[in-house]
């Protein structure tokens, strides 16, 4: 949780009380856009870890195709067997696509957020 002194960029605004959840040295400046609940923090770097969270959403799809593909509700220990059901067909091909590009885009968007 970072707080400290928000000042508009025209100089219209100064909050002394401003808070965002971000972890930032003290004197850093924050691009912020102002929200009904308070600040919310902006830039590349915010658009970046939003775009790893959809990757992450995305291989969280994939594991559930075998269960679509199959028809078969996941329980505890069918995991394996329905993986089975599937192996050698086209699902199982767009279940490791899908994965895959999902780690990838996951990885490259945490990369690029910590950069910005």
């Amino acid at each position: 949780m970072c707080a400290g002194t928000f000042r508009a960029d025209d100089g219209t605004t100064v909050d002394h009380e401003a808070t965002i959840t971000a972890d930032r040295e003290r004197g850093d400046r924050v691009p912020v856009q102002q929200t009904v609940s308070g600040y919310l923090a902006t830039g590349f770097g915010e658009i970046w870890r939003w775009c790893a969270l959809f990757f992450l959403g995305w291989i969280v799809a994939a594991l559930g195709i075998p269960f679509a593909a199959t028809g078969i509700m996941p329980s505890r220990g069918q995991a394996v067997a329905v993986g089975r059901l599937i192996a050698g067909t086209r699902a199982s091909a767009w279940m490791k696509r899908l994965v895959l590009g999902g780690a990838g885009g996951a990885a490259l968007s945490l990369y690029l957020a910590w950069i910005f």
